[in-house]
């Protein structure tokens, strides 16, 4: 999309915020089997409010339920790419403090992901990446699909200390290793 596309869409949406925001409200309810999209489009809204002023979308006033709660904690905190976070250890401590409770591996294990994903793009993150792994790695014991994604954020890892043959054994054919 060019500029100008970008434009005329943000100038469509901006007398329609209210009306979004609450369309969104809507649809992050317990009840709703694919969570993940209204949270998501939450968090873009969340974003335009922010950097054209018309106002904030916290997660306080849209997350309902605890599970929404941790969805919006994991989108926040992989926005890292597309703006700075101002406090990204308390979101990533609010989730910890979240993810105990939640009976949920994937969701457990994808919130961990999603702080490995951070501290690797940090400076000096590489001993927090490392941590949230291993503790990925603990608790995908048992689910073949949470092992196989820990394993391969493990083996990203290895790649950035150097260790490239370790990193190498270790990445098999998945489908997001980087070439």
């Amino acid at each position: 999309m060019n500029t100008y596309g970008r434009r005329e869409l943000v100038s469509r949406i901006i007398p329609n915020f209210a009306n979004i925001q609450n369309l969104l409200s809507h649809e992050l309810k317990e009840d709703n089997p694919d969570l993940m999209q209204p949270v998501k489009s939450t968090l873009m809204l969340a974003d335009l409010g922010r950097i054209t002023g018309l106002g904030n979308v916290s997660p306080v006033s849209v997350t309902q339920t605890f599970r929404i709660e941790l969805q919006w904690l994991r989108l926040s905190l992989d926005s890292y790419f597309h703006q700075p976070l101002p406090n990204p250890e308390a979101i990533i401590n609010q989730g910890l403090a979240q993810i105990s409770a939640w009976n949920d591996q994937g969701a457990q294990v994808s919130f961990l992901e999603s702080a490995v994903n951070f501290y690797l793009a940090q400076e000096n993150g590489m001993p927090n990446a490392q941590k949230f792994t291993q503790q990925a790695l603990e608790l995908s014991a048992g689910n073949i699909e949470c092992q196989s994604s820990s394993t391969f954020h493990l083996a990203l890892i290895h790649r950035r200390l150097g260790d490239y043959i370790v990193a190498y054994g270790m990445q098999g054919n998945h489908k997001n290793w980087p070439n």
